[in-house]
């Protein structure tokens, strides 16, 4: 062989050695498939109120009460976004586009600690309107004694940016975290409010107290 023959065949070697090369590094990177576990990041369930009445009417629109069972029972009630461990409850900005509102509650939804409007048994938060107008959660002036709130062991309410008033209950344990709860209180619970006020509240009975 030839010292040019040669050479030419040491040319083609290499040549057919470089793409073979080239092959196998792009089949390299676009074989390898890189899955990274992402953190499990569980988001609240926001349960949107649509309506200032009290009641459990199946209207399509989402009350108070409403709320609270959805976020109670993890289902869906009358339209709502189904409950999911720790629930958050707002308010529809709509609510309030004509100033200040007041929920008026006159149902005694629960009795183990006397008449108590609203029961809470999974942790939930209730959060008032975000904008210039304000949310107050009262008894209603046609029901004598009424607790807004009681919260069960099980339970955990945060109420944030509105206001409690009216809230009242004569008889058994009145006020605190003393079990029976007045305005907003706790049966077994954890109730706490942030940015929240509390009006006209009252409850007699052996830990009445007024908040």
């Amino acid at each position: 062989m030839s010292f040019i023959s040669w050479l030419t065949s040491l040319k083609q070697s290499l040549r057919r050695t470089d793409q073979t090369n080239r092959r196998s590094r792009r089949r390299g990177f676009s074989g390898r498939r890189v899955i990274e576990r992402l953190e499990d990041r569980s988001l609240l369930s926001a349960i949107v109120v649509t309506s200032l009445a009290d009641n459990t009417a199946s209207d399509g629109q989402v009350t108070l009460r409403e709320a609270i069972q959805a976020a109670n029972t993890d289902l869906a009630v009358d339209g709502s976004t189904a409950g999911s461990g720790a629930d958050t409850i707002t308010f529809a900005a709509g609510l309030f586009s004509g100033g200040d509102q007041t929920l008026q509650l006159s149902i005694a939804g629960d009795h183990e600690f006397g008449p108590s409007a609203l029961a809470i048994t999974t942790p939930i938060t209730i959060s008032g309107p975000t904008g210039s107008n304000g949310l107050t959660i009262a008894r209603d002036s046609g029901v004598a004694n009424l607790r807004l709130f009681v919260v069960s062991s099980a339970g955990n309410l945060t109420l944030q940016s509105l206001t409690l008033s009216g809230g009242t209950h004569i008889g058994g344990n009145g006020g605190g975290t003393n079990n029976g709860g007045s305005g907003g209180g706790a049966g077994g619970g954890h109730l706490q409010s942030r940015d929240a006020g509390h009006s006209e509240q009252h409850a007699d009975g052996q830990y009445g107290t007024r908040w």
